[in-house]
């Protein structure tokens, strides 16, 4: 009876068992991959040059598409990014005709080009200022951020981060100049991974992502 009963279970309890996938997985190099049914988290190890300020590069949410093939994408975090600009209007102009715009932006701004977009003009810090001047007229804007040159992420000069930020559409309600505090615009913005429809491939304890392959450490 022992042996029926441990017979008929077996095939559920190895169902069970290769359906599993949670758990670290780590490549020759140290970095991790955090991986559940949901998220895949992307940790590179920090024993290397150039140093991430975040090592956190990616956090994705992952899709089965069979018993071994994966499908990643970022989460998508403009919602929460936009929330947390904060806009402040002041009461007079700097210029007659202008609505001067700065930034407190923690990114060096030496190193980010800035450029407000309305229904007048494109209009930019061409000279790494931490402000820009629009027309009087203008009702409604764009604020865009990118970082030049891009970020690398490999000796052979690939980029995988971020390339720019956009802003949803921001309102000129008051008259005067205006002040944007955008906190998340930080120096590991750029470095972090920007994943659109890649795929990860799981046999056994291994993924295989990137040409590296991860070999399961432990589980959660």
């Amino acid at each position: 009876m022992r042996i029926m009963f441990f017979l008929s279970v077996l095939p559920f309890y190895l169902m069970c068992q290769a359906a599993n996938i949670n758990g670290t997985y780590v490549n020759e190099f140290g970095d991790k991959i955090i991986l559940s049914d949901s998220e895949f988290i992307y940790i590179e190890n920090q024993s290397h040059f150039p140093v991430w300020y975040n090592d956190t590069l990616a956090v994705c949410n992952v899709k089965k598409i069979n018993s071994n093939l994966f499908e990643i994408n970022s989460i998508d975090n403009s919602d929460i990014q936009n929330k947390s600009i904060e806009i402040s209007h002041f009461n007079n102009y700097s210029k007659d005709d202008s609505i001067k715009i700065s930034f407190e932006i923690p990114f060096p701004l030496r190193c980010l080009h800035l450029s407000i977009n309305t229904d007048l003009g494109v209009y930019s810090n061409t000279n790494g200022e931490n402000y820009i001047y629009i027309p009087r007229e203008t009702k409604q804007y764009i604020l865009s951020a990118w970082k030049e040159p891009v970020t690398t992420h490999t000796v052979i000069g690939q980029s995988f981060g971020v390339i720019r930020f956009d802003s949803k559409p921001l309102q000129i309600d008051n008259h005067g100049d205006i002040l944007l505090k955008i906190p998340f615009l930080d120096s590991g913005f750029y470095e972090r991974y920007s994943i659109t429809g890649e795929f990860f491939y799981l046999k056994g304890k291994k993924i295989y992502w990137k040409g590296s392959v991860y070999k399961r450490r432990n589980n959660f």
